[in-house]
């Protein structure tokens, strides 16, 4: 490896450097996955828009850079500085109704087909539920990923579990995601600058989760010009302020939203203490961003975001003399600082810290006129902190080389259990992950290579060690067709306990190698990417996975015993999961046209010693088949019209066989084998259409579910026509039918 590196250095010794950053001409913001396209190569900007590239003057006057909606532009090389200085080019926004996308340079930049990228506006346009921008319901539209639950922002990848995607922002471990039980993200959308999604052919530096990657950045806080803007929807309203504190040097981005359910308190409950029976709802519901950015030069900058997002819900009834009081919480606090700094002699360094505290509770309070009966308090809360360090070496415009370490260092409040008459208390749980890495990106010839190893150090209860290779390949078959070929070993080092197989706020996260458990898993993917003259597209991609260590819930409908203190009596420990699948997709774009239609099949098994008499059964969240399609019609630069399907097999339970009473005279229900039902084929169809009314406001109308399909959110049991002769199965509990919302956006500045 040494000799090759310097085989390679000695080769491009001779060669100029250039370097710099691609920005916004409007906004300044810089722009990701830039291609600079030079003498038959072609090389993208970072996820700070950096870019670095040798250059021989006697074999090209000219560099191309370019980036889809946006013009490209040829830049002639005397007119750009050389060696250690750093250029800014800017890249104006194509205004024109026609986008053009075959250029030379595009066709040669195909994408791997197990990574997606979203900039801020497509991750709008895609999602539907309350018109809030969410990357995860945007998700529910792409090979590989299908949703969780009936309006969920939750996401499964081929066939894994929910905790098994890794959550970035700003490269912070995100282990909450979600507003209103799940069903709004706890980010504002207007922040969210680009989204890069990962599911397989993971780089190294990526690692604590085993599934896919789903790696957010912000926008950087405003250097140039002050702007507001506001905007009102049916669930949520919403305020983004940029500030620049410094033109040119440092700015601020503050942005806050509240939810309009809120509203429900000024209504709900008015004298409810003067009657007898009466009812009271109260909704809090709120988030706060502030993002911000210091460039020390044009090498070098510091940035820093914060995120706050709180939820409370109660609801009180009086009836008969007794009241009961029930409360529902659950809160994020997110810091993250990042250092980044271009170096002499290609090299560029990062650092940076992070802080994240998530907790959630649950109270239930039942009094009389005189007397409180009972009271209960279920509690529980993790905090972490993060330091990275990167640093890349550029060799050449076909080879460079990263390293990096770092150490997350967590605490686990599992559990806390409150009543008038006692109390269990979880002791903390510590887990301390200790990592570095090293990757390899190179081209040869037709082959595109990132090769990297992942080592990770857990200390809990001893000391555990992961040992994690990762190889990524994409050969180039021609001009329009790429095979990609990827071996990814993850190692997963925290889960998730439920107290079933439904979603709640009140999920609690424990160390991974608590008990008994570390989970790893192991990806093998191979798939083929093509792009035709006639403006389509089209990928392939085959996938098997097996992973060790998973943890699971004795019996899927027995809530977690707090009672004698100790939850781990209802776990199992040492599953085993084994998935394969296929997943393809079509794209056509024309002029105003998009046109984008995917199937994914995905088998899906989980295997327990104790669990379904040790015979393996249908992972919890499996759906063989999911089928999307996605229309996007633009007349003009004033209107788009969205059309969006989305078609998925029935989610898996675990149905009841028979019931009888016991001697309590409590019905008790009689299970045979794990998740042996499914819930009825999931349909839905959405309509959206957004007018840009000027450069300053705008109107987004869109329907969630326009043909009212009745989908289940969840099955419960049904008793109340129980009796010893005859057990009456489950029925379907359904939040909604069609959600209809409607959201306006002003520039105020």
């Amino acid at each position: 490896m040494i000799l090759l590196l310097f085989a390679f250095s000695f080769a491009y010794s001779q060669m100029l450097s250039v370097k710099g950053f691609v920005k916004d001409s409007l906004t300044f913001e810089s722009l990701i996955s830039c291609y600079i396209f030079y003498d038959e190569t072609i090389i993208d900007t970072d996820i700070n828009g950096y870019f670095e590239i040798k250059i021989n003057e006697k074999n090209s006057s000219f560099i191309r850079v370019g980036l889809l909606g946006y013009n490209a532009k040829f830049i002639n090389i005397n007119d750009l500085e050389k060696g250690d200085k750093l250029n800014t080019i800017y890249l104006s926004p194509l205004l024109q109704d026609e986008v053009i996308i075959s250029t030379e340079a595009m066709q040669k930049k195909i994408p791997s087909t197990s990574q997606i990228k979203f900039s801020g506006k497509e991750i709008r346009l895609l999602s539907s539920l309350a018109g809030e921008a969410d990357v995860m319901q945007a998700l529910h539209f792409k090979p590989g990923f299908q949703p969780t639950r009936e309006g969920f922002s939750g996401v499964v990848t081929r066939g894994g579990l929910p905790d098994q995607n890794l959550l970035l922002i700003n490269g912070v471990r995100i282990y909450n995601y979600a507003h209103l039980f799940g069903f709004l993200p706890f980010i504002n959308g207007d922040f969210i600058k680009d989204v890069n999604i990962l599911k397989s052919g993971f780089p190294a530096k990526y690692g604590g989760k085993s599934s896919s990657v789903i790696d957010m950045t912000l926008f950087d806080g405003s250097t140039k010009k002050t702007e507001v803007v506001a905007s009102a929807g049916i669930l949520m309203s919403k305020l983004t302020v940029k500030i620049p504190v410094i033109k040119d040097k440092w700015g601020f981005n503050f942005g806050g939203r509240i939810s309009n359910l809120n509203l429900i308190n000024l209504f709900s409950g008015k004298d409810y203490d003067n009657k007898e029976n009466a009812s009271a709802v109260g909704i809090n519901i709120h988030d706060f961003t502030i993002s911000s950015k210091y460039n020390f030069s044009p090498s070098s900058f510091l940035s820093a975001f914060v995120l706050i997002s709180s939820d409370k819900n109660l609801i009180k009834q009086k009836r008969k003399g007794k009241e009961n009081i029930g409360s529902i919480g659950w809160a994020n606090k997110v810091f993250g600082l990042k250092y980044h700094q271009v170096l002499n002699k290609s090299w560029v360094i990062e650092g940076g810290a992070a802080f994240l505290h998530y907790s959630n509770f649950q109270i239930s309070e039942i009094n009389d006129l005189n007397k409180n009966i009972h009271k209960t308090d279920l509690l529980n809360s993790l905090h972490e902190t993060s330091l990275w360090f990167k640093g890349t070496k550029y060799l050449n415009n076909y080879l460079s080389a990263s390293v990096g370490i770092g150490n997350h260092y967590t605490k686990f409040n599992p559990l806390q259990y409150y009543d008038l008459k006692d109390s269990v208390i979880v002791p903390s749980l510590y887990l301390s992950n200790n990592f570095a890495y090293v990757s390899i990106t190179g081209e040869w010839k037709n082959f595109l290579t990132d090769i990297g190893f992942r080592y990770d150090i857990f200390s809990h209860n001893g000391i555990k060690h992961a040992v994690q290779p990762r190889v990524n390949i994409k050969y180039k078959l021609n001009d329009n067709s790429t095979l990609t070929a990827a071996l990814d070993v993850v190692s997963q080092n925290a889960f998730l306990i439920t107290s079933s197989n439904l979603e709640n706020p009140l999920e609690m996260w424990v160390p991974m190698d608590f008990g008994k458990s570390q989970n790893t898993g192991t990806q093998y993917s191979l798939g083929v990417r093509t792009n035709t003259k006639y403006r389509f597209s089209a990928t392939l991609e085959a996938f098997y996975k097996n992973q060790s260590g998973l943890v699971d819930n004795k019996n899927i409908y027995t809530d977690i015993n707090i009672e004698i203190g100790n939850f781990k009596k209802t776990l199992s420990y040492n599953g085993k999961l084994n998935a394969y699948g296929f997943e393809t997709s079509i794209e056509y774009q024309q002029n105003t046209l998009l046109i984008k239609s995917s199937y994914s099949y995905t088998y899906s098994m989980t295997k327990f010693e104790d669990i379904n008499m040790g015979n393996a059964y249908v992972s919890n969240f499996a759906r063989p088949h999911t089928f999307s399609f996605h229309l996007q019609y633009q007349p003009s630069q004033k209107w788009v019209l969205i059309l969006k399907s989305l078609y998925l097999s029935g989610h898996p339970f675990t149905a009841p066989v028979n019931a009888y009473f016991n001697n309590g005279n409590e019905i008790q229900y009689i299970f045979k084998e794990r998740n042996n039902g499914r819930y009825p084929n999931y349909f839905r169809f959405d309509v959206g259409i957004e007018f840009q009314k000027s450069l300053k406001s705008s109107w987004s109308f869109s329907v969630y579910n326009i043909t009212a399909r009745r989908n289940p959110f969840h099955i419960f049991l049904n008793s109340s026509n129980f009796s010893q002769e005859r057990f009456s199965g489950y029925y379907d509990g359904v939040n909604f039918t069609f959600l209809p919302s409607l959201s306006y956006s002003r520039k105020i500045i």
